[in-house]
Parts: structure tokens; sequence; C-alpha cells
């Protein structure tokens, strides 16, 4: 018996083979008799479903093929058919409204994403959609521009939607901030944060308006009283959070709205407070980054010396007073590659200023000192969880930080002065142990769902397992998570024991 062929005709991309030597049509369904048929189709007339065969109708088509003479189609190409390798490259343009709606996609495309109205006119963009859609005409820069209705309808479902969030919606928290841009234009941002009805955070920028007022704390005020009556949301808004900017904070308490401080921004003042005393030695480091940044020949010099010292090309980083934890950055990356850079100055022999073998101690220091308020500062800026609830845990971690740091007698005395400026006074110890002892009693209160049948102990050695983790912020809690796991798997012990003692008796 003659081996079996496999089916190497591209024919087969638009047939199923079927039972009893038939195959069904992947266009129209009609099911054809494959026996004694040559299926050369590469060359041969379109399939029937198509709508661009000419000459014979679909009818006289699927009748040839239906009584079995489909080697006589597939032998002679009738006049003004086309061949399936040219229908599928010469795809037929889209109609009106399927045009309409790319063209509306599109439009929201660059709208969110900010892009330039001369993305349509970029030649890798539209061989992009040509690969993706070759129906597809890609409008012109003036018509993407011109589309001012559409954006205008956008604009205004988008905006009911936000109202129909704002009117579904219980509560509010606010968040609000004032800034000046490159171009000196002043510009006031209001966001609302809630809680929807399938119980998800949901945050949504109510206003980023340009405010061309003195920056008052009465101008301020009305400004937010009338984003407040626009939302209709006068009688929702639980707290308005915003930095100490004594405008803001009058505006605030003008609209009789409960104030919080915005803990992140809290945290950089204490540190910034905190750098005063090794200025200097800041002062440094930065002007040591500024000539890197500056001279491309250094930069390059750096990178050869990591790349034959086998270190990762790292980049320095520059401190930014506005930027929360942009000095602890810049410490912590020339501490990585602190030998490259002395090595690369040495070679260089520039007029920059290096570090002293103490200096260079007490960057070390205070990048070890700053990392906790550095830590603290990214997770409290969250958006996807509520993060207020955090503030006394993470007020607790920061004060046990220090007090470590404060008992180590090998700091040098510059970072004790920064540890001892970094401690945030100004709180009771009594008050704070009775809240969070009282978030702790809240906390055993939740009932989790029991989804598995691991006994308590194997449990506990699963999340013993895990907890592993360098970070100074959840340093403490791991330490007494060990603490109380001793205890538990202490009376466990006895628990086993005790029984184990009744049954023998």
């Amino acid at each position: 018996m003659a081996p079996h062929r496999s089916k190497t005709s591209e024919v087969w991309n638009h047939f199923t083979e079927c039972e009893y030597q038939r195959a069904k049509c992947g266009y129209c369904s009609v099911i054809l008799n494959t026996s004694g048929v040559s299926l050369k189709m590469i060359d041969d007339p379109i399939m029937p479903g198509s709508e661009s065969i000419q000459g014979p109708s679909r009818t006289d088509t699927v009748s040839h093929i239906a009584t079995g003479r489909l080697s006589g189609i597939s032998r002679h190409r009738l006049d003004g058919q086309s061949t399936i390798s040219s229908y599928f490259s010469n795809t037929k343009p889209l109609n009106i409204n399927q045009q309409k709606r790319v063209d509306q996609q599109l439009i929201k495309i660059i709208v969110k994403g900010y892009y330039p109205f001369d993305i349509v006119e970029d030649l890798e963009f539209q061989n992009l959609l040509k690969m993706l859609n070759g129906g597809y005409k890609l409008p012109s820069r003036k018509t993407v521009s011109n589309s001012y209705l559409f954006i205008y309808l956008l604009y205004h479902q988008t905006y009911e939607k936000v109202q129909a969030l704002m009117t579904n919606c219980f509560a509010v928290c606010l968040t609000t901030d004032g800034w000046t841009s490159i171009k000196n234009d002043s510009y006031i941002g209001v966001t609302a944060h809630f809680i929807d009805e399938n119980a998800s955070l949901q945050s949504v920028c109510l206003g980023c308006d340009k405010f061309e007022e003195r920056h008052t704390s009465q101008n301020v005020a009305l400004f937010k009283k009338n984003t407040f009556q626009e939302w209709h949301i006068d009688n929702k808004v639980a707290a308005v959070v915003s930095d100490n900017a004594p405008n803001i904070v009058g505006a605030i308490k003008d609209c009789k709205f409960r104030h919080i401080s915005c803990f992140a921004h809290c945290i950089h003042l204490v540190v910034q407070r905190g750098l005063k005393n090794i200025s200097d030695i800041q002062k440094k480091v930065k002007t040591i980054v500024e000539h890197f940044k500056r001279s491309s020949h250094a930069q390059s010099k750096l990178q050869a010396m990591q790349q034959q010292m086998g270190l990762p090309p790292l980049k320095l980083k520059q401190d930014v007073i506005t930027r929360w934890n942009s000095t602890h950055d810049m410490f912590k990356r020339i501490v990585e590659i602190k030998d490259a850079v002395v090595s690369t100055l040495a070679i260089l022999q520039c007029d920059v200023e290096q570090l002293t073998v103490v200096e260079w101690q007490i960057v070390e220091c205070s990048t070890n000192i700053l990392q906790i308020f550095a830590e603290v500062t990214t997770e409290i800026s969250s958006e996807r969880y509520v993060t207020m609830s955090k503030i006394l845990i993470f007020i607790r971690a920061m004060i046990d930080t220090m007090k470590r740091f404060q008992n180590n007698i090998t700091i040098p005395n510059e970072a004790h002065v920064l540890i001892q400026k970094n401690c945030i006074n100004g709180y009771n110890p009594r008050k704070l142990d009775l809240a969070i002892d009282h978030l702790k009693r809240k906390i055993c209160q939740v009932i989790l769902p029991v989804t598995d049948n691991l006994t308590t102990s194997t449990r506990f050695e699963n999340a013993s397992s895990s907890s592993s983790s360098p970070s100074l912020l959840w340093k403490n809690f791991d330490e007494q998570y060990e603490v109380k796991l001793q205890l538990i798997q202490q009376q466990l012990a006895l628990l086993n024991w005790t029984g184990t003692y009744r049954n023998h008796l």
C-alpha cells in the first residue's frame, strides 16, 4: 500500500478535512468530494463565498463542485476570476462605519496618550496599521486636528461618566495641590478618591485648571467651593489631603472641611531638616555627580571603569530638593559604585573636591539611616489601596529604627546628629501605644475564610518562610512575628503533649 501523502497544498488552509474523502469549505461550509481531484489551487479560482468572483455566478460554481467536477474548474481558470493569493494580498477597503470607528479609536489614543497629531505621518506607524489592516485608510494630520466635534463628544461622555460615579459614591476624600509650570503659569488640581459599589478604590481627576488669581486662602477657597458644587459633593467630602502650604490649609479650613497633612510631604520635611547638619558633605556629593552629568568624557570613563571592575553599568543620580527620596537615591547610588568613582576621578585629575575616608563613612551611614524614610514614602504613595490606616504603624517603625541607630556606637557623630534630627518629636508614646493596640484588636477581629485543610502550625510555618525581607520597614514586624510564632508553637506543643498523655491514660 502506498504511503499516505502529506497535504502540502495551500488550499487546505481554507478547507477542513472530513470523513469519507470529503472537505468542508471554511467560508461557505459547503462539503466537497476530494476523491481523485487535483487540488493545485494556488493559481485556481477563488473558493465559493467570495464576493469578488467574476464570470459565472456563485450558484453555478457551487453546482459544479457539488457534482464532483472540481478538477475541470481547477485546471482551467475562468476569465476575470481572482486567485486565492491575489485575493488575500489585495484587502478590500473598510466601509464607512468601520472606518469611522477606527478613526475615533485613533483620536482616543492621541488624546489619552498626549501624542502629537503628526503621529499619523510617521512612516513606521503607517506600516504598522497597514500590517494590522491593509484596508484602513489613515486620516491626515489636518483631519485629525480638526476633529473638534468628536473630541467634544468624548469629553462630555467622560464628564457624564465621572458625574455618575460622584453621584453614586457615599463619601469622597480629596487631594489637592498647586504648582507653577515651566512657562510660569499657575495651576490647581483636585483629585477625588472613593470606594465604588464593587469595594474597589477609585481615583478621578475633578479638575486641573489654570489659576490666574492671587494665591490667597480666600481665592483658593472660592475655587474649591465652585469645584465641589460643580460635582455635587459638598456633603460627601470626608477629608482633604494637601501639603502644609498656609494658603492651601487656610482655604480648606474656610470651606469647613477636615484637613489632613500629606504624610509623605511631612517625612520629606523631616529628612530635609536632618540633612542640614551634613549639608557640606551633601554639596560635595552633588558636585561630583554634576561633574559626571555635565562631562560626557567623564561619564564614558566612569562606565569603562565599571566594566573593567566587573560592576554593573550604573549612572549617578542627582539630588533634587523638591523630589522625595532623591538625596537617599543619590547617596545610595554613589556608594554602590564608590570604587569606580574614586578611580575615575583620580585618573581624570579634575578640580572636583573628593570625599575623605570619614566623609565616605558618613555618606554610607546616612544612606542606611534614610532608607527607612524612603521605604515609608514609597509605601504611603500607593494608589491601589488605602494607606492612611498605616500611618501609626509607619511612625512606630521609623521611631524603632532610629532608636537602633542611636544605640550603635560605630556610627560617626555627624550621623548621630542626623538621627536625632530625623526623630519624630511632639508625639505621646502612651497614646501611640494605645492607638496601635486598638488597631491590633481590630485586625484580630477580622475573620478570614478557611480555604484549605492545613493545620495551624503548617500555616504559620509557610508564613514564616515567606516573611524574610531585607527591608527596614518590615524588619520590626518580622521580629515581633517570630516572637509571637515561638509562643504559639510552644502552646501547640503543650496541647499536643497533653492530648497524647490523655490518650495513654
